[in-house]
C-alpha cells in the first residue's frame, strides 16, 4: 500500500530543496542555510535575525522528516545500513603490506584506533551520550573575567603566605600582587565585622 505524500509548495518546498541538495554545502543538511535560500526572512526588528532562521529551519526539519527519511531511503542512507556501517567502523584495521622484489610476502592486520574513536564518538553522539564542548569566551574572545569575594578564611591565608615569604621559594610577589594586600583585606573585613 503507496503512502500518500503531501505536496509541498512555496517556501516548505523551496527548503526542502535546499536541504537535500549535495551540490550546495551551504544549505546540504544544514536547516539554517536552507531556511536562508528559500527565503525565509526573520520579522522586522528581530532582535537575533540568525536565531529566527535557526528556528525556522528547526521547525521546517521537525514537520519534514517523514520526507527527508523517505530520501535517505532511497539514496542508500537507511537507519538500518547505517547501523550496520557504523558496527563495520568500530570493527575498522589496516594492513600493513610487507614486499620483497616487488612481490606482497605478507600482511599483517592491525585495529585502528582513530578510525574506531571517530565510530565510536559518532555511535555515542547519535545515542546522546556524548555532547560536543563548546569553548567560552569573554568579551573580544579575550578571558572570562570572573570576580569572587574572599572570606576570611582565604584573606587570612593570602597574609600568611605574603608574610612568610622565604630566600629560595618561589617569589609569589612576583605575581604583581601587593605583598600587603592580603593584611588590608583582612584588616578590611575584620573591620566589617565590628561593624
Amino acid at each position: 500500500m503507496a503512502t500518500k505524500r503531501r505536496r509541498l509548495v512555496g517556501k516548505q518546498a523551496a527548503w526542502l530543496r535546499a536541504y537535500l541538495d549535495e551540490s550546495n554545502p551551504a544549505t546540504f543538511m544544514n536547516a539554517t542555510g536552507a531556511a536562508r535560500a528559500a527565503g525565509y526572512a526573520a520579522r522586522k526588528g528581530a532582535k537575533d535575525p540568525e536565531h529566527a532562521l535557526q528556528q525556522m529551519g528547526h521547525e521546517n526539519l521537525k514537520k519534514l522528516e517523514p520526507l527527508i527519511n523517505e530520501w535517505m531511503d532511497e539514496v542508500g542512507l537507511s537507519e538500518a545500513r547505517l547501523k550496520r556501517k557504523l558496527v563495520e567502523g568500530l570493527d575498522a584495521e589496516f594492513h600493513y603490506h610487507a614486499t620483497s622484489n616487488g612481490l606482497i610476502t605478507d600482511v599483517k592486520s592491525y585495529p585502528d584506533h582513530r578510525v574506531r574513536k571517530g565510530f565510536a564518538e559518532l555511535g555515542l553522539k547519535l545515542k546522546g551520550a556524548l555532547v560536543d564542548r563548546k569553548e567560552l569566551s569573554g568579551p573580544g574572545g579575550g578571558p572570562i573575567n570572573i570576580q569572587v569575594g574572599v572570606d576570611k578564611l582565604a584573606a587570612a591565608l593570602m597574609a600568611e603566605v605574603f608574610a612568610n615569604h622565604k630566600p629560595g621559594l618561589p617569589n609569589l610577589t612576583q605575581t604583581k600582587l601587593d605583598p600587603d594586600a592580603g593584611r588590608e583585606l583582612l584588616e578590611a573585613v575584620d573591620a566589617g565585622d565590628q561593624d
